[in-house]
């Protein structure tokens, strides 16, 4: 039987930030600073355990339904639990730069493409269109009159 998709590994050279997002949102109550310019994003589930043997589910259950300025950072000083605890629970680590997050504003966290292994990635789709968005305007600038 022929195969009829084909594979290709390209290594792109951007010269700006590239992004491209999975539709992924983690919200206030889903990181943790780390650092002034670290945040962990953290797997709910393993948090939730991590809880269950800590009897905190109740109060942690509260906190999503019912306090909704409140950040997860400021939950987890009130209940005494310090970030180092729950380190096992993060699903990644990423810089968060020079955002409002850094800055005390706590706001949303839209996650780039990834793989299931967790690597992010440039999908094929885009690349077409990157490559149909270059040709169509090359063929603008050489036929300007038409």
């Amino acid at each position: 039987m022929k195969q009829f998709l084909k594979q290709y590994r390209v290594r792109l050279h951007t010269v700006g930030p590239v992004f491209i997002g999975s539709g992924r949102e983690y919200s206030k109550k889903e990181y943790v600073i780390l650092s002034n310019s670290k945040v962990g994003i953290l797997d709910m589930q393993k948090l939730y355990s991590f809880l269950i043997h800590r009897r905190r589910t109740q109060s942690f259950e509260n906190y999503m339904l019912n306090m909704p300025k409140e950040d997860l950072h400021d939950w987890l000083k009130k209940e005494g639990i310090e970030k180092q605890e729950i380190q096992n629970c993060m699903k990644f680590v990423i810089d968060a730069g020079d955002t409002s997050i850094q800055h005390g504003t706590k706001a949303s966290i839209i996650d780039f493409i990834k793989d299931p292994m967790g690597r992010p990635y440039v999908p094929g789709s885009s690349l077409k269109g990157m490559f149909r968005t270059l040709l169509l305007t090359k063929s603008l600038e050489e036929n300007a009159k038409k």
